[in-house]
């Protein structure tokens, strides 16, 4: 009876051993960039590539953009690469503020 117990504990403290040692470990490189623009009326043009976004409402007459670009690799130079390679635009003509994020050479 007390062999099965022990066949047991052992598979279970290998398994365990086991996932320990197999996490691997994930880069996360992080690069912020804000822009404020008076608002008059403009209308917001907004695209993105990959991207997740908020908006939020406010009493006051500018337009505040947050960035926020975040490259995740376990290899941290290949991480350090794709945050070079994601590029963002602000631009007001006329009536339009347009923002755009983009990656320049289309590897992710």
């Amino acid at each position: 009876m007390r062999t099965p117990i022990k066949i047991f504990i052992l598979l279970l403290l290998a398994f365990t051993i086991h996932n320990t040692y197999s996490q691997d470990k994930v880069n996360v490189i992080t690069k912020s960039v804000t822009k404020e623009f008076e608002y008059s009326g403009e209308t917001l043009i907004i695209q993105g590539e990959k991207s997740n976004m908020t908006i939020h409402a406010w009493n006051e007459k500018k337009i505040k953009i947050e960035m926020k670009l975040i490259a995740k690799n376990p290899i941290e130079s290949k991480a350090l690469k794709d945050i070079e390679i994601m590029q963002y635009t602000f631009q007001k003509e006329g009536k339009q503020v347009k923002v755009r994020n983009y990656f320049k050479s289309g590897k992710i």
